[in-house]
């Protein structure tokens, strides 16, 4: 079995016929003679710029005024544009107290109808559920490329519930790392058979009164994997084990936990009933 040579011809011909522009870098370390040697060895040529995508830059260095100026003059331009007669106090209220605009705070527009407002989106807070998407990718879906990146680059040796800002953070890193603490709040571990799921640093149990451990635990049991609280020969939970280990509460909300052997742990946003991210729930 396999594709006709026609078709194969066609897909060769795209590949083989379109061109590419690459930019490695803007950085002073890279040496112009660098960039060459690169762009030869890849056959493609090297782009003036990173473009746009989305209407947005697709590559921000640090200096975030020089890169986002262009927004500035674009809201310039199209103030200046506007008739100068919408924009003065007679045009916008009325020559009458009962033909003006009722002004209201932003935040006051912001509260639910339910509650006498608007539903107006409170922009900050919803761009931070934007970015709590991505940051949630990290957690259940480690091997992406881009999960790996960051890992290598900023909690090498953690997970990205214990990951920090580090020093000298990417713009991305720096944005993601803003909903960090949102999406840690929200996630909640499913318990499999218990190899990945740390016993005192994941929230893995029921929420009542807190998804982590209440019992104070050991050092030496810091890096201990809920593994090993099941009893391997009857795959249920140990009460020796447990009892050793935990205060009563902490043994029967694990008692309550049922164990599925057969299946590895995995993550999920507890705020859905589906266990899967949202903006929509996130931002409520």
């Amino acid at each position: 079995m396999g594709f006709d040579r026609r078709w194969i011809d066609l897909i060769m011909l795209c590949v083989t016929t379109v061109t590419y522009k690459v930019r490695h870098g803007d950085s002073k370390n890279t040496a112009w003679e660098e960039r060459e040697v690169v762009a030869d060895c890849l056959g493609v040529d090297q782009a003036p710029n990173f473009g746009k995508y989305l209407g947005l830059p697709s590559f921000i260095g640090r200096n975030k005024r020089a890169v986002f100026s262009y927004v500035d003059d674009k809201i310039r331009q199209r103030i200046g544009s506007w008739n100068k007669k919408l924009l003065s106090q007679a045009g916008k209220e009325g020559k009458g107290m009962d033909k003006g605009i009722h002004w209201k705070a932003w935040d006051k527009l912001c509260v639910p109808k339910k509650y006498g407002g608007l539903s107006f989106k409170d922009l900050p807070a919803f761009n931070l559920t934007m970015l709590g998407k991505q940051a949630l990718g990290f957690l259940t879906n480690p091997t992406t490329l881009a999960a790996r990146n960051y890992k290598a680059r900023y909690y090498r040796t953690t997970s990205f519930v214990d990951a920090k800002i580090g020093n000298c953070p990417s713009y991305c890193w720096r944005s993601i790392m803003a909903a960090h603490g949102m999406v840690c709040s929200g996630v909640r571990r499913r318990v499999g058979n218990g190899e990945n799921t740390l016993i005192g640093g994941h929230p893995w149990l029921p929420d009542d009164p807190s998804p982590l451990i209440q019992t104070i635990m050991p050092v030496e049991l810091r890096e201990a994997r809920v593994v090993g609280l099941i009893d391997q020969q009857t795959k249920t939970w140990d009460p020796y084990i447990l009892n050793d280990l935990f205060d009563p509460d902490d043994v029967a909300r694990i008692s309550r936990i049922p164990v599925s052997p057969d299946y590895e742990d995995t993550w999920y946003w507890y705020r859905d009933q589906r266990g899967m991210y949202s903006v929509k729930s996130a931002y409520r």
